[in-house]
């Protein structure tokens, strides 16, 4: 190690602060984690660091699905150790493998990455002292999200040590939290009435969209609120004390520790919180679940449609003669997704999907070459988009305020999406790039940005400090916007793409694969309607004379053929839902359970 003196990692405003207060004359250069902080540090006497990056943008598509394997195999330890401590096997042999596969792959990701990123800028840097900024005292919580911010904290000492470095801590560190004990709620004796056909339905669903009182008019059925239901299997003290064995088996066990090292590092104060929710919460309410038929056997034989479940609600579905459905519940087909397709329908029978080139992308998607470890997946069934023949019917009446409005697909996600998301600072680099483009422009400018834009992306600051005049920031709901410009950009391919397409409005879209991988078949039927870029530096070339005259080609502007095969399907998609439910419940007693799945 050299001797360039110290450095501090910073991952949170809170961190800042501290950093401010130890060193008030700004002399330790500070690593930051997010676009904002280094704005922060924009106009002052603190030089800051980006984290090096470990893979370059042309890679991170590849250097993502590497972790596949890391996943599944700590996924599967887990499992292992499960039924180990519960004594039980079944559908509970698959809780992280199926139904947290997401969220594990993120978590992967989070170590890899961050672990990486860290070790190779202060093996670079020659720095031979680290300053140990703590996290933010948060409540204890049991959220299988495994990134608050602040946790990659921990992970900076961790490399540090590896290094031979000097630890300096700038102020104590925080207690580990003590996670509150689980209440334990009294079973019902009976399962609520209802006349068949029932539909058991997700509370999201129950309470909004019109799938409840359709199915009641047109079946005579009733509709049921699952939670009703999972309450016939909630967790006893039995299985909460199960689940604190079962913390410290994982931690104890060579494996999930060996799984957890990187870099020569040990991660398992890193990979603590996310055991702890999975043993002291999530996985006593899944053996709970799948040791409760009675939960489910009570309304068979219905249907259950969900928009997301565990796996044991879907195998304990199964094992009591029921079908369970999961609905689209966004995204396009145009880019291929694995987390999400995934989620979409895991270890569902059905999933009723939008247009019917939707359904035949994920028949043809590559079973084979699986992120996960199930044999099956969810046999997709055309249906269509209700909020889009809902929005389709709205006419458009509003003024026409902006000459091009961008819109913002992403939200910052730099490793916590890394297979589908753009780098946070090179989408922060690339949205000043944009503003700069619209700036130069004659008619007035908008960028909605995403529902979820944090201070992450310090974008509205940025535009105020350069006195933009002519462009605004927009945070109302695509749907409401969608007459209040001329034209329109965006950076990918989401559900808003097919919003954007029930317009006749030209629409400039950036399609890079170096971050994305296409589904050719939609990708071809959605150049016919609007006009591509594959590159960042076309895309704002272009974005400086979009639109023009020619951009206004009626031919375009009303081609409907990605809209139909990929959006709209069905004249009415909930009753065409209903009627393959129907259809589908008929057809239990005349074939074998299996027959949906591929």
């Amino acid at each position: 190690m050299g001797k360039a003196g110290a450095i501090a990692y910073v991952e949170t405003q809170f961190q800042l602060d501290l950093l401010n207060h130890y060193d008030p004359k700004q002399q330790i250069p500070a690593v930051v984690c997010t676009p904002a902080l280094e704005y922060a540090l924009l106009n002052t006497q603190r030089r800051s660091l980006r984290p090096n990056a470990v893979f370059s943008d042309s890679d991170a598509y590849e250097a993502s699905r590497q972790t596949y394997a890391l996943t599944r195999s700590l996924c599967e330890e887990i499992d292992r150790t499960t039924c180990e401590v519960f004594g039980y096997t079944g559908p509970v042999e698959r809780i992280s493998t199926i139904s947290l596969f997401y969220y594990m792959k993120m978590f992967v990701d989070h170590m890899k990455v961050r672990s990486s990123q860290i070790l190779s800028l202060l093996e670079q840097g020659g720095y031979d002292t680290l300053m140990v900024l703590p996290s933010e005292e948060v409540k204890p919580e049991f959220s299988i999200h495994p990134y608050k911010r602040g946790t990659t904290s921990a992970i900076a000492p961790i490399m540090a040590r590896r290094l031979g470095m000097e630890i300096v801590q700038v102020a104590p560190a925080l207690p580990a939290p003590e996670y509150p004990p689980q209440k334990i709620i009294a079973r019902p004796e009976a399962a609520p009435k209802a006349v068949s056909p029932c539909l058991l339905i997700d509370e999201k669903s129950y309470e909004s969209g019109p799938v409840p009182e359709r199915w009641k008019q047109e079946t005579g059925g009733d509709v049921v609120n699952i939670a009703e239901v999972m309450k016939l299997a909630a967790p006893t003290a039995a299985h909460f004390e199960k689940g604190r064995q079962l913390l410290e088996a994982l931690r104890r066990n060579p494996a999930v520790q060996a799984l957890c090292t990187w870099q020569g590092g040990s991660l398992m104060e890193v990979a603590d919180p996310l055991l702890a929710c999975l043993a002291l919460s999530y996985i006593p309410r899944q053996v709970a679940l799948s040791e409760t038929t009675k939960a489910f056997s009570a309304f068979a034989p219905c249907a259950m449609l969900v928009s997301s479940m565990g796996v044991c609600v879907h195998e304990n579905a199964r094992a009591a003669g029921m079908k369970s459905f999961v609905y689209q519940h966004g995204g396009c087909a145009v880019r291929e997704n694995p987390l999400l397709d995934y989620v979409w329908r895991f270890d569902a029978d059905y999933l009723l999907s939008y247009g019917p080139g939707t359904s035949s992308y994920f028949k043809s998607w590559d079973h084979g070459n699986n992120i996960v470890c199930g044999d099956t997946v969810a046999m997709p069934h055309s249906v269509g988009a209700q909020q889009l023949r809902e929005l389709e019917r709205k006419k458009l009446s509003g003024r026409e305020q902006y000459g091009l409005m961008f819109i913002s697909t992403m939200q910052a996600g730099d490793m916590i999406f890394y297979s589908h998301h753009f780098s946070d600072f090179w989408y922060w680099d690339f949205k000043r790039k944009l503003v700069s483009v619209l700036s130069e422009k004659e008619c007035e400018c908008a960028v909605k940005v995403h529902p979820h834009e944090s201070a992450d992306a310090p974008l509205k600051p940025f535009m105020e400090e350069q006195s933009i005049d002519n462009c605004e920031i927009v945070a109302a709901p695509l749907v409401d916007c969608l007459d209040k410009a001329e034209a329109f950009a965006v950076d990918s391919f989401s559900t808003c793409i097919l919003q954007l397409c029930l317009t006749t409005k030209p629409i400039l879209a950036l399609a890079m694969e170096e971050f994305f991988r296409f589904n050719p078949e939609a990708l071809e039927l959605l150049e016919r309607r609007v006009e591509l870029c594959r590159s960042e530096e076309e895309f704002l070339n272009r974005l400086k004379s979009f639109p023009e005259e020619e951009t206004f080609n009626p031919d375009r502007l009303h081609n409907r053929e990605f809209l139909e095969a990929y959006g709209l399907g069905e004249d009415d998609p909930t009753e065409a839902a209903i009627r393959f439910i129907q259809k589908t419940l008929s057809d239990v007693g005349r074939k074998p359970v299996e027959q949906g799945r591929i």
